[in-house]
């Protein structure tokens, strides 16, 4: 689908500022930058608006700390967005004249829901319960959002819970970790928000979301290269973040131990890089590392009394940390109908014209991170930037590699959109 709209550096965003004292509307061409950015491993969209504020705004509205920034964004189907004012920084004049400033203003914000969150303390139990349930309680009641999950995937473990004076944010940290979801059978869960809405979900459930790029029922591929400017996956920039190998040290494998209160003994829970990496669904053949596994390497005592409650925070700090190992980061005209959390697949063509495409690097990519950015001084005006993670090689002919036991299939019988 070629867009074949006009940038004008106006149809892509609205901005208003709700105050005590009124609505200040910011106008196009008075936004230096506005960015925000939606990410898995962040609970709250969080962003910076900088404009030239030639009315005075700072003076006359009163920004105070209670104020919220309402955006409108996207082209085909606009999403809308209101978020809160946490900080007001870098007031900088650029022209003075008399009995007028006029600045340059930074005004940073996040999601309403930020500071209860991460600022309230609260004491409550629950027993038998489960775990899924008891984080629903907390933030439906304690953080007292209204927003509606766009996944909520329940979890396996039910618990007796004591919430010991601590925040929201501190408490479902805590129990995160600790479970697995009933749908994926497998530990690593996250809570984060996206312009889809707010979710509670496995890591592994995004590996096997079939929500890809679409249009007219075929695939988004996203390309580099002389594809037609204007068409919306059309990679404008890219670098690759690779292997980190300091990283190592906490993927070889290690030991979990705890104490059983009940038989007075220690508790040991083993797992290796090899047994792990099994339990999750993979973008390829290939992982990314040699078979590492080594249980010697890592020793934490965690001092939980359940051996699954071991394996299950042992294998949620490996997936987080080993899915963030190999990531591209691309730049591509910014469209509302993409979100952290969904599927990307790219085609990345070969260094060798006999091989047409790079069999490692080519195929799906989970998107970790967005970076919505608008600005009237860059073309396209809305961008998007995007960290997109890949767990797997979709192949390799590098016979060291271990294999990848559980492999999720590329999309098959789809035309490449053009």
């Amino acid at each position: 689908m070629e867009d074949k709209k006009k940038d004008t550096g106006r149809h892509n965003i609205a901005v208003k500022i709700f105050t005590q004292k009124g609505l200040f509307d910011i106008l196009n061409d008075d936004i230096a930058e506005l960015y925000f950015v939606e990410d898995i491993f962040s609970v709250y969209i969080t962003g910076k608006l900088t404009f030239y504020d030639k009315f005075n705004a700072l003076e006359l509205m009163s920004f105070t700390g209670h104020e919220y920034i309402y955006v409108l964004y996207g082209e085909d189907n606009p999403i809308q967005k209101l978020f809160a004012i946490y900080n007001v920084a870098n007031i900088s004049p650029i022209i003075q004249t008399e009995g007028t400033s006029f600045s340059v203003t930074e005004l940073y914000f996040t999601e309403v829901d930020y500071v209860p969150f991460t600022q309230s303390r609260h004491s409550k139990s629950w027993l038998n319960t489960k775990v899924s349930s008891i984080i629903n309680d907390i933030y439906i009641n304690m953080v007292n959002s209204e927003k509606v999950f766009q996944i909520f995937e329940e979890t396996n473990e039910k618990m007796n819970f004591c919430m010991p004076y601590w925040t929201p944010s501190e408490a479902i940290r805590w129990l995160m970790c600790r479970v697995s979801g009933k749908e994926t059978k497998t530990a690593g869960y996250l809570l984060f928000s996206n312009s889809k809405g707010f979710n509670f979900t496995t890591i592994e459930k995004l590996f096997r979301n079939r929500d890809i790029e679409m249009s007219e029922g075929k695939v988004l591929y996203y390309e580099f290269g002389p594809t037609d400017g204007l068409y919306p996956n059309k990679i404008l920039g890219w670098a690759i973040d690779g292997i980190d190998k300091q990283s190592l040290l906490g993927l070889q494998g290690g030991k979990k131990f705890g104490y059983n209160w009940a038989t007075k003994g220690l508790l040991t829970k083993e797992y290796t890089y090899a047994d792990t990496i099994s339990k999750y669904t993979m973008f390829g053949k290939k992982t990314l590392f040699t078979n590492i596994s080594d249980n010697s390497i890592k020793l934490d005592m965690d001092g939980d009394s359940d051996e699954k409650t071991l394996e299950n925070i042992a294998h949620s700090e490996f997936i987080k940390r080993y899915s963030k190992q190999l990531s591209v980061k691309i730049t591509v005209r910014g469209h509302e109908r993409r979100y952290a959390g969904m599927l990307a697949s790219i085609m990345w063509k070969s260094g060798e014209k006999e091989k047409i495409l790079n069999k490692a690097m080519d195929g799906k990519y989970l998107v970790a991170t967005i970076v919505h950015q608008f600005s009237g001084n860059m073309q396209p005006t809305y961008r998007q930037m995007l960290t997109l993670i890949k767990n797997a090689y979709t192949d390799s002919d590098f016979k060291y590699l271990h294999n990848a036991t559980i492999v999720d299939k590329e999309i098959k019988n789809k035309k490449i959109l053009k």
